[in-house]
């Protein structure tokens, strides 16, 4: 949400990282985050994409996937209140 007029360029560089660093599962939430599941779709096949609207959304589908060892990686303005799934994930 800081990002302002560099938002969408900035997204799909996260979106570019997820496939160059050979990312398994990528979840996201939000509108601005729509920017790198669309990336991701467009340019790799190997790398699970889902997109939510709802932070509790993304928590049902980590209880369903996560298992113990997994490495997540929680990246998101704070507005967005990310430590509800961070919270949820300790």
């Amino acid at each position: 949400l800081e990002l302002g007029e560099f938002s969408k360029q900035m997204h799909q560089k996260m979106g570019e990282e997820v496939i160059n660093n050979n990312i398994d599962i990528l979840i996201t939430v939000g509108e601005e985050a729509k920017t790198i599941t669309s990336t991701v779709k467009d340019k790799n096949k190997d790398t699970e994409v889902y997109s939510f609207d709802k932070n509790e959304d993304a928590i049902n589908l980590l209880k369903q996937i996560m298992k113990e060892n997994d490495v997540v990686l929680v990246k998101a303005s704070n507005g967005m209140h990310f430590d509800e799934i961070v919270e949820y994930i300790k």
